[in-house]
């Protein structure tokens, strides 16, 4: 695959491709940057690149490309942390393996995923791999926070950032799989936060889409004028799901984000839950801008709340009964007491 296949991250690219073209490159590399956004694609195809053997590196359509693609190349090595810790007998392994010249190809490629999940005891067997590397040998260390790594490691590396995708870059990759419906392209964009990846597991995600739902259903509920009982279902549905209470947090921000743009720009400003724009101007009328405001720092406080480790049950109760209040507040003109 071409480097120009990569969506976004065109500085990691261009100095990957510089450094191939002066042939200058080092034997570690550290892949830094958010989940999602590319950094073991981009590993991939930097791997073809240094094993590709056409003049355009990488082609995509040698016989190594081809490999290095289908996960089949000899000489390309992938060591996941994700599960688990990586081990120290896994880079003795690698260190083993790295001992061996090429079977087929002009370099040796290392991939650790995860790499802050390192052990103390891996981090320092992969440092002495590092301080006298063979020649032909190339470690690309992929972490979400490269500060975790040993500051050994990271001095006998070179540091190279990913970032999030802009909002174009997003809707540009999502449009290959949803075609004709940009409503869907523009919510799964924003809600990813820039992660190509992030994107597509949302996509697949049967509960995300049924999370969004409850959560459009309490915006319904709470318009109405006796709804205790139903809020503090609602409250009972959160504690049943409190692994994914950010997500489900972060789906009402864009909700209510939405109602304030409506709220404050009409009904020709572009928003992110587009499939349920009629729906949402409803909503947004009987509130005030100031009132979504409230809301919107009501669940910031939450979100405070529950990373400084609040009790999860009262914290969640606390914030539906103060977001109720706002909707009482309005419905009879003055603040009510909680």
């Amino acid at each position: 695959m071409p480097f120009d296949k990569i969506i976004g991250q065109e500085g990691a690219k261009k100095i990957l491709k510089n450094s191939l073209d002066k042939g200058r490159t080092v034997n570690a590399y550290i892949f830094s940057g958010p989940d999602g956004v590319g950094k073991y694609l981009t590993a991939k195809v930097f791997a073809e690149a240094l094993n590709c053997t056409e003049k355009d590196k990488p082609c995509g359509v040698c016989i190594s490309c081809k490999k290095i693609e289908r996960d089949v190349h000899p000489d390309i090595k992938v060591v996941d942390g994700e599960e688990t810790s990586v081990k120290i007998d896994q880079i003795r392994e690698l260190q083993e393996d790295m001992g061996l010249r090429p079977y087929e190809g002009h370099r040796k490629v290392y991939i650790i995923k995860n790499a802050e999940n390192m052990t103390p005891e891996a981090s320092n067997c992969l440092l002495k791999t590092l301080e006298e590397p063979p020649e032909y040998g190339v470690i690309i260390l992929i972490t979400s926070n490269y500060h975790t790594l040993l500051p050994t490691i990271i001095s006998r590396s070179q540091v190279i950032s990913f970032y999030p995708l802009s909002q174009k870059d997003m809707e540009r990759f999502l449009s290959v799989k949803f075609k004709d419906n940009p409503d869907r392209i523009r919510f799964f964009s924003a809600f990813s936060r820039g992660s190509p990846g992030e994107a597509l597991k949302l996509a697949e995600d049967e509960e995300f889409i049924e999370l969004r739902d409850m959560c459009i259903d309490l915006l319904k509920i709470l318009t109405n004028k006796n709804n205790i009982k139903e809020v503090f279902m609602f409250a009972d549905g959160l504690i049943l799901r409190k692994k994914r209470i950010d997500e489900i947090l972060n789906i009402l921000v864009f909700l209510y984000r939405d109602l304030l743009l409506l709220k404050t720009y009409k009904k020709e400003t572009i928003i992110v839950n587009a499939d349920i724009k009629e729906k949402l101007i409803g909503y947004a009328e009987g509130l005030s801008i100031e009132s979504l405001y409230r809301i919107l720092e009501i669940i910031k406080g939450t979100k405070e709340s529950l990373d400084s480790n609040a009790n999860f049950n009262i914290v969640v109760e606390v914030m539906l009964a103060k977001i109720m209040g706002v909707y009482k507040d309005e419905l009879y003109g003055s603040r009510c007491p909680l």
